[in-house]
């Protein structure tokens, strides 16, 4: 019986860590991004001199709902949100909103983000 037991484990475990991988993005969804990202790229481009924070790796430190809400309506949700009301302090900037991108949108420009390679110095 322990020895089914481990085994079942062992199953669920491998289900749930699978679940949570998240998919590659494909040519065409990158390629999607890239195209909705040249309205971001000014702002946040990778660079140290950027305007805004660089937006490659945000969704380790942001959640998905929180970029989402950020994106959607900028200066409403920094109202209402304590860390997105400093982060606009700290730049001293206004970001515009994009009502009309959608999540997958939304995605698709984070994908392309985080496919750009690092710069050698």
């Amino acid at each position: 019986m322990k020895k089914y037991g481990a085994v079942l484990f062992c199953m669920l475990l491998f289900v749930v860590q699978d679940a949570g991988a998240q998919k590659r993005p494909t040519a065409i969804e990158l390629e999607k991004g890239k195209t909705l990202a040249k309205k971001c790229i000014d702002c946040h481009n990778s660079s140290t001199t950027a305007l805004a924070d660089p937006l490659k790796g945000i969704r380790k430190i942001r959640t998905a709902n929180y970029i989402y809400n950020l994106m959607k309506n900028p200066m409403g949700f920094a109202d209402e949100n304590k860390t997105a009301k400093k982060v606009f302090a700290k730049r001293g900037l206004q970001m515009p909103p994009f009502p009309n991108l959608s999540k997958d949108d939304i995605k698709a420009i984070l994908d392309y983000f985080d496919s750009i390679p690092n710069k050698k110095n």
